[in-house]
């Protein structure tokens, strides 16, 4: 049996909600793009479990970064002793 291409394309653009992951699939066809009516998951995988699935995906997620103490102490420092100095051209 031979499966027939669609003559559009599934994208999704996803983002966090208070209630999980924010979907908002779309169907493009050549350049016009027809959005569907967003829902929501709870975990990501469930995206990747979706049918159909999407050809593409752009997925808002925040990254949380933790500084180590000293870089964060050492940024406004001219001492170039100091752990992670910061180095400055003046």
């Amino acid at each position: 049996m031979v499966v027939k291409k669609l003559p559009y394309k599934n994208l999704a653009g996803i983002t966090t909600c208070p209630g999980g992951w924010l979907v908002l699939p779309a169907r493009m066809a050549g350049v016009t793009v027809a959005a569907e009516e967003a829902f929501v998951v709870k975990n990501l995988f469930d995206v990747l479990d979706y049918r159909p699935t999407f050809d593409a995906a752009a997925i808002n997620a925040p990254l949380i970064v933790r500084w180590r103490l000293p870089f964060a102490i050492s940024l406004g420092t001219k001492n170039p002793t100091a752990p992670y100095a910061a180095t400055s051209s003046t």
